[in-house]
């Protein structure tokens, strides 16, 4: 069966061209943002989104420390190796500041927003601290060595 093959009330996409998947909402497009809700509080959207995407970012490169970490003290033990982990170490420092930021704001913009959004930030926040604990361990580890 093809998209529309029905006419418009068997089309699976809406008239803008996005598909619908069930409980996802619309995907692709939407203020540039794949799978934008259009909640009409795109500020709180955006910032969850970016708190999310650096939430990852702390994530990976918290594994890639550890990864590096087992390295040290072997012959692949380089200043090159050292410098990519001063490196990596910096830049997730900045993302975490970033997002304490972030995550500042969205408490501030939560004060007006729905029930479901003051969900979504409470979790996030709980992921955030969850995320910064696990890599303030992995900064510990790499301090010993």
């Amino acid at each position: 069966m093809n998209k529309g093959e029905f006419g418009s009330y068997g089309a699976i996409g809406d008239s803008r061209g996005f598909d619908r998947e069930p409980g996802f909402g619309i995907t692709g497009g939407g203020y540039g943002q794949p799978g934008y809700q259009g909640s009409g509080t795109s500020e709180i959207s955006e910032t969850v989104e970016q708190c999310t995407n650096n939430i990852i970012k702390i994530n990976s490169n918290s594994s890639a420390l550890e990864k590096t970490l087992r390295q040290i003290g072997t012959s692949s033990d380089t200043p090159a190796l050292r410098t990519r982990i001063h490196n990596t170490q910096q830049a997730t420092n900045s993302i975490v500041n970033k997002t304490a930021r972030f995550m500042k704001d969205l408490a501030n913009m939560a004060r007006g927003a729905t029930r479901q959004q003051k969900f979504q930030v409470d979790r996030l926040k709980s992921d955030f601290e969850s995320t910064v604990k696990g890599y303030s361990s992995v900064q510990k580890k790499v301090a010993d060595n």
